[in-house]
């Protein structure tokens, strides 16, 4: 038997070739998978991490909280941005005029790891930013890229 023959025995059986490309499909998903979870770990965020989140503020202070889940591809997407935004602002007091003065703090929340705290939060899509102070809580609703987010809180 040649191999042309049995490629052709193998693709006229209809069941074969939609089992095979079931398996295939389901090997790259599998794939993807797992490149997306690596990716959170890089950028900072891992998965099972046994730091709680601290989203009580001091008098002058401001948290920025990211609340997130592990498979969301906008969160994916986001939080390399998040981590530059803390390394860049943490620390700094803010010069936007609802929160002058006030010190930036960024926190993380998996949200499957502490569900409570986002029914608490009232979060309800993700990616979702939080900014939290002792007079209560508000969403951020500017830009999710750097320049839009050191306009907000650093106004020119």
């Amino acid at each position: 038997m040649t191999i042309k023959s049995s490629l052709t025995q193998l693709f006229t059986n209809k069941a074969k070739v939609a089992v095979l490309a079931i398996v295939i499909l389901a090997c790259l998903c599998i794939i993807a998978y797992y490149f997306i979870v690596m990716q959170n770990n890089k950028s900072g965020f891992t998965s099972g991490s046994n730091d709680s989140p601290n989203l009580k503020p001091s008098a002058n202070e401001c948290i920025v909280a990211l609340f997130y889940a592990d498979w969301c591809p906008h969160c994916v997407t986001f939080k390399p941005i998040f981590q530059q935004a803390k390394a860049k602002m943490e620390n700094k007091p803010c010069k936007s005029s609802t929160l002058q003065g006030k010190t930036l703090r960024f926190e993380k929340v998996d949200c499957e790891a502490y569900p409570a705290l986002s029914k608490e939060y009232g979060v309800n899509g993700f990616p979702t930013v939080k900014l939290i102070t002792t007079s209560g809580t508000t969403d951020y609703s500017s830009g999710r890229d750097l320049d839009s987010m050191n306009n907000f809180f650093f106004p020119n």
